[in-house]
């Protein structure tokens, strides 16, 4: 930009800003063609200061409405402006059916995903449960027979890494000591 320039506190006197602010501008590149001088100092075009709004009594440069924007687009691909408006209306409502959409099916994936982690628990659960002991209801019919008092109990003499229940290893062991043992002294006559 060419034309008129002002220093930084020049900008700031005449303007609504205050300093600080028209520098975090200048950093920012919001005031275009400002350029610092031989002395170190800012030299802002005028032009950027109304266009940015930043001059006392001035606005920024106002933007096309959107009406004329659809009247040029109209103009150039030969739709009437008419059917043109007709058509971004019917864009908005598709874009509003479509989050509706998505939302539905965000809701029906989290459904989904869910009634999976129900389903796994409760095969897991029938996996345990078939695993487990079957416990089922006493009848007559059902109940073993006694095994006979006379029958020894079934030893596994010779494996010594078969396991034991914990009340035979005793009783085995105090055999053994029992064998090499002397009788105590109040137990003789």
């Amino acid at each position: 930009m060419t034309g008129p320039t002002v220093s930084l506190g020049e900008a700031a006197r005449t303007s609504h800003l205050s300093t600080s602010t028209l520098r975090r501008w200048l950093d920012a590149d919001r005031l275009p063609g400002a350029t610092r001088n031989a002395a170190g100092g800012w030299a802002i075009p005028v032009a950027s200061l109304v266009e940015s709004g930043a001059w006392a009594g001035t606005s920024p440069v106002e933007e096309p409405d959107q009406d004329d924007a659809a009247t040029e687009v109209a103009a150039i691909v030969g739709y009437t402006r008419a059917e043109l408006l007709d058509a971004v209306g019917r864009i908005d409502e598709l874009a509003a059916r479509t989050r509706e959409a998505e939302k539905a099916a965000d809701s029906e994936r989290r459904l989904r995903e869910s009634a999976e982690r129900n389903a796994d628990d409760l095969r897991t659960a029938l996996r345990m449960l078939e695993a487990g002991p079957t416990r089922t209801t006493s009848t007559v019919e059902d109940t073993p027979e006694p095994i006979p008092q006379d029958t020894p109990e079934p030893t596994r003499q010779g494996d010594p890494d078969a396991p034991r229940g914990w009340l035979r290893r005793i009783a085995d062991r105090e055999s053994r000591l029992a064998e090499n043992r002397p009788p105590p002294p109040w137990g003789r006559r």
